[in-house]
């Protein structure tokens, strides 16, 4: 114990850095899951077919079922963090 304290004194001084260093992990935690969560109606979009006539059918159905399993995934996420 007595080392540990002994390295927590020489930290002191940078504890301005330390608390912005962990501010922006905060912040990149959050801004990466936002951007999961912004990620799935986006592929949602582009990837599976809708009652239009698709440009691409047979890659929208060879990528379809990876899409809806993504997007199963984000919406897991979405509603346990609501």
């Amino acid at each position: 114990m007595p080392t540990l304290r002994r390295v927590l004194r020489f930290l002191v001084p940078y504890w301005k850095h330390i608390v912005l260093s962990a501010f922006c992990m905060v912040m990149f935690a959050l801004l990466s899951g936002a951007l999961i969560w912004m990620i799935g109606p986006l592929l949602k979009t582009l990837f599976i077919e809708t009652t239009e006539t698709s440009a691409l059918p047979e890659a929208t159905k060879s990528a379809g079922g990876i899409v809806n399993s993504i997007t199963a995934f984000v919406d897991g996420i979405k509603y346990s963090v609501q």
